[in-house]
């Protein structure tokens, strides 16, 4: 399972080099502008290894007893799933 300090260390230089992005836990996101919420869910695996980022887009104008991911899609590997380790995967979150 992907851990948070994984996350932190891999989305690090992404969030130094872009103010407008913040780490929420496993989201990364763009500040919300009006009512909406963007941005980059690094979802977790069984292995601490690997994870599934997916980029995701909701509305923050409804009730949310949970992070519903509304649009989106996965960020898709050629191998599957991501691993932590990959040189390409900053590249591609940014």
């Amino acid at each position: 399972m992907t851990t948070l300090a994984q996350i932190k260390e891999l989305v690090g230089p992404l969030l130094a080099r872009n103010t407008d992005l913040v780490r929420v836990g496993q989201l990364i996101a763009v500040r919300p502008v009006h009512h909406l919420l963007r941005g980059i869910f690094i979802d977790r695996t069984g292995d601490k290894e690997r994870c599934r980022p997916r980029w995701m887009a909701t509305e923050l104008f409804s009730r949310l007893d949970s992070l519903p991911l509304g649009l989106g899609e996965l960020l898709r590997h050629p191998d599957g799933l991501w691993w932590i380790s990959d040189s390409s995967l900053p590249r591609t979150l940014a």
